[in-house]
């Protein structure tokens, strides 16, 4: 479901990645260099440090997917990251599948956070943090799922950097108290 949330972006964080294919390799270029601004200003990054930057969001812009995503720019770190912007029509859906995902698993996954989180507009709205501890390096996966008018909404990111997880965990709150769903 594209478009079924609005929100409010801290534009000095979030970059909004786009879709899969819907840019021109001039356009790419051009959004590559903005994120890049973005991203180096954060991080503090200088000389080399911009190029890797550079070619990390070329990267990210290179893999985006069709479905709504941004990238986090985190203060400090030189590690943006993708975050995903989830919906589901299907509110029992996205019930039974958050649900299942709060689970530890075999595959060395577990839940190591998750509390309720006050939201205006949602409810059962949550924030879950989880390790897998099998990955080389060990990831961290940051949510925060919520549900209105039987629709499910949420945002993820999984890193390997701890520090820009916990960034991404405050953040990731700012935002996801901005959700809307549209038509409600």
């Amino acid at each position: 479901m594209r478009n079924a949330v609005t929100f409010a972006l801290d534009e000095n964080v979030w970059i909004p990645l786009p879709r899969r294919g819907t840019l021109t390799p001039q356009a790419q270029g051009q959004w590559v260099e903005y994120a890049t601004a973005i991203a180096a200003r954060n991080s503090g990054a200088q000389g080399d440090a911009v190029d890797t930057l550079r070619d990390h969001l070329k990267t990210l812009v290179e893999g985006a997917t069709d479905g709504e995503q941004f990238v986090f720019a985190p203060v400090g770190e030189p590690y943006p990251t993708v975050v995903d912007l989830m919906t589901s029509s299907d509110g029992a859906k996205w019930r039974r599948a958050t649900e299942e995902r709060l689970l530890d698993d075999a595959s060395g996954t577990a839940t190591v956070e998750c509390h309720d989180v006050e939201h205006s507009r949602l409810g059962n709205a949550r924030m879950v943090m989880r390790v897998n501890r099998d990955s080389d390096p060990l990831t961290a996966t940051v949510a925060f799922w919520g549900e209105a008018d039987g629709r499910g909404f949420g945002l993820e990111a999984t890193t390997d950097q701890l520090l820009v997880a916990g960034q991404i965990a405050a953040a990731g709150k700012a935002l996801f108290e901005t959700f809307a769903p549209r038509g409600a």
